[in-house]
């Protein structure tokens, strides 16, 4: 049985030999410490050329995987730019025109987030531009010509679906999210539907040539309590378009 066969009998509750094994990556961090741990140094080590990541989750024996190539996000996104180098943590403007706050060295974490970059109608201009499908360097794939390798693999051919409130979330932070939602409804439904029609052009050419086993997305528009997106909001503002991308 092919990764690829197992997958797929495991989506339709099918009996299979054995369960899918995928992880969810490793932190830079634990990666160098399993080095200095015993990890062979060609498998993990981070001056070796390739995918580093990919290479030690072979070794622990994880199932593979293939993407299905495709740019769904802020293209090309905002210049890094640092603003203040502290003692012990580095400020500086991300690719999502954040200004954001990060630990120099050391263990990683989600970085601070000090200042959103869209605050308003006219920030989100400039998000907008960089969200255009007629972007060229959205179109550097000619899916036909890979689609024997991806069609032929044995393995699960996965495919990107972006995200439809998550990466909204990222942009104009998570408080200033809920109030966006009911102080400018119109501005949220735009910017939902930009994704959407976003997603709709760039998965289209993609999935009329590839067969693909797995879409996924993400939101992650949760905290401890409950959603940050009330589920009549989530009807009344997102399922539509997200119906639109999950029935391609």
């Amino acid at each position: 049985m092919t990764h690829r066969e197992r997958f797929r009998r495991l989506m339709h509750y099918q009996s299979v030999d054995r369960g899918i094994h995928w992880d969810f990556g490793f932190l830079t961090e634990a990666m160098d410490r399993w080095v200095q741990e015993g990890l062979p140094a060609s498998v993990g080590g981070a001056d070796i050329p390739g995918d580093r990541m990919g290479r030690i989750s072979s070794y622990f024996g994880k199932d593979p995987t293939v993407h299905v190539p495709v740019l769904l996000g802020l293209h090309p996104g905002f210049p890094y730019e640092v603003i203040e180098v502290r003692e012990r943590t580095i400020v500086h403007r991300d690719g999502e025109g954040n200004i954001v706050e990060e630990i120099r060295e050391g263990e990683h974490t989600i970085p601070h987030v000090i200042e959103n970059g869209l605050k308003n109608r006219e920030d989100w201009e400039k998000y907008k531009a960089m969200l255009d499908p007629n972007d060229p360097a959205r179109h550097q794939w000619d899916y036909k010509a890979l689609a024997p390798q991806f069609n032929n693999a044995d393995v699960p051919v996965v495919i990107s679906i972006g995200s439809f409130v998550g990466w909204i979330r990222n942009w104009v932070g998570a408080a200033n999210l809920a109030y966006l939602i009911y102080d400018e409804p119109d501005l949220f439904s735009e910017m939902v539907n930009t994704l959407c029609d976003l997603y709709v052009a760039m998965l289209e050419p993609a999935l009329k040539e590839i067969e693909v086993d797995l879409a996924w997305g993400w939101e992650d528009i949760c905290f401890n309590n409950g959603p940050l997106v009330g589920p009549n909001l989530w009807r009344k503002y997102v399922s539509e378009p997200m119906t639109r991308v999950c029935k391609l």
